[in-house]
């Protein structure tokens, strides 16, 4: 289905969802550049995590809320996350 004739406010939505996902990209990067190893065993880093979540107050594109983990840190730190911070993961 395709609509040719999308309203107004659908379009500043996407062109929105598109800006964020942008800026987020660029920290993303920076973050892996400036710490390319896992901050807590320092193996390779393959993941940016916001060291506090976005969904406690964390702030989504500020890169001092940012730290790079590799895959299995990631993994402990969502547990954490999951438990320090139960009212907003389901």
């Amino acid at each position: 289905f395709l609509l040719l004739n999308k309203p107004k406010a659908v379009c500043m939505l996407q062109t929105a969802l598109r800006q964020h996902h942008t800026e987020w990209t660029h920290v993303r990067a920076e973050r892996l550049n400036l710490e390319p190893n896992c901050r807590r065993c320092n193996r390779k880093g393959t993941n940016v995590d916001h060291i506090i979540p976005v969904g406690a107050g964390g702030a989504f594109l500020d890169i001092n809320n940012t730290q790079t983990l590799c895959d299995q840190c990631k993994t402990l730190k969502d547990q954490e996350d999951r438990r320090n911070y139960p009212g907003i993961f389901h």
